[in-house]
């Protein structure tokens, strides 16, 4: 474990640390081993998350990403696996649910990218269309694989549609922050309430 207090010394630190992780904290490339006959690997991972009180774990996919997953499903952890969509990608929306609904997965999410100063591209930024059939897919997931669905951050309500609206999904719960808390500011310097919203 690294904390970051001993570590973190000023900005140049912060910007190191959020473009390339891995270059300040170093990377694991340690595989977990089938559970059966190595029981006692996975007993130390869960006793040093407990030590620390550490109850989430955010996982980066990757190389073997869906091999550690399943191996955690078996093992009886629950998870939730967050897409992040772009126009890149939003085609294999249904398809990632289903993978990972065969690896035990009970949970998924897909959140609309965000247009942000870290993430500058705003040619893979969805539009509303878009984002409508982001969130009809998530209620497609989740009546055919019976997964609950999520969208990790707050979706912009004056986008959506009524029926839409008028649904019992978690991610209805989140009050919109457009303008409120926060703003988004692209590479070009375009400033929008709302990462999501096309709208400036």
């Amino acid at each position: 474990l690294i904390d970051l207090r001993n570590h973190i010394k000023n900005a140049q630190d912060i910007s190191l640390l959020r473009r390339t992780p891995s270059a300040f904290l170093g990377s694991c490339r340690y595989k977990l081993p089938q559970i059966e006959g190595n029981e006692k690997v996975y007993e130390k991972i869960f006793s040093i998350l407990e030590k620390y009180n550490i109850q989430y774990f955010l996982y980066n996919g990757g190389n073997d990403s869906m091999d550690t997953v399943k191996m955690l499903s078996d093992y009886g952890v629950y998870y939730t696996v967050n897409m992040v969509v772009t126009k890149d990608n939003i085609q294999d929306i249904t398809r990632t649910a289903l993978r990972v609904s065969e690896l035990g997965c009970k949970s998924f999410g897909a959140t609309p990218v965000s247009l942000n100063v870290g993430y500058p591209l705003p040619e893979l930024s969805l539009s509303v269309e878009e984002i409508h059939q982001v969130v009809k897919e998530l209620i497609y997931i989740q009546n055919a694989f019976k997964m609950k669905i999520d969208i990790i951050e707050a979706l912009p309500k004056c986008c959506l549609p009524p029926e839409i609206l008028s649904g019992d999904y978690n991610f209805l719960s989140r009050k919109c922050q457009a303008g409120r808390i926060s703003v988004s500011v692209s590479s070009t310097g375009e400033i929008r309430p709302c990462g999501h919203n096309p709208e400036s």
